[in-house]
């Protein structure tokens, strides 16, 4: 697939989830604690939460490094690149048990990597919306509920050589993932 669309035609698919990102974010609402900071800040209301009132109105990025949110920053910032290199070793080990058990080329591999990756892309919106329905933690367990299933469906169903079979049953695996 990689090869019919080229290089510049990956860079017009990495557009598109920018585009859906732009739009969603109409939808997509400010945490509680925002609102009421802002709602602090513009009515002069008394917070629910804990916030320093003071310092939110004279934000800079400076204070993020400051000792109160240094380790918050630090913890996100590295998190974040703790997910970045599991995400891609995974995708490199996914991509090896495709090529060497499931027989696939490894244009195959990448094809359906790539998109189960897209696809997995819309999963971060979704995800945020029924967790905000029904609860982080709830949403978090009905996941972790249905990823055996789509496991043992994936076993028993994606074939060696067989592209399409690996394929239909990956991506909901990956998508519940």
């Amino acid at each position: 697939m990689v090869s019919k669309i080229g290089w510049r035609g990956l860079y017009v698919i990495g557009v598109l989830p920018l585009i859906v990102i732009i739009i969603g974010r109409i939808w997509i609402k400010e945490s509680d604690r925002f609102t009421d900071m802002k709602s602090a800040l513009i009515a002069k209301d008394k917070p629910k939460y804990k916030i320093n009132i003071e310092k939110a109105k004279e934000f800079t990025y400076k204070q993020l490094f400051e000792h109160d949110l240094l380790r918050q920053t630090l913890s996100v910032n590295l998190a974040w690149i703790f997910y970045t290199l599991s995400f891609v070793t995974t995708n490199v080990v996914i991509a090896a048990i495709f090529v060497s058990y499931y027989n696939l080329t490894s244009s195959q591999a990448v094809t359906i990597l790539l998109i189960a990756s897209g696809i997995g892309f819309f999963a971060y919106p979704l995800a945020g919306w029924y967790g905000q329905k029904i609860g982080r933690r709830e949403a978090w367990v009905l996941s972790s509920i249905l990823m055996p299933f789509f496991a043992l469906i994936f076993y028993f169903i994606a074939k060696p050589g067989n592209f399409d079979s690996i394929m239909y049953t990956y991506i909901p695996l990956y998508f519940f993932s």
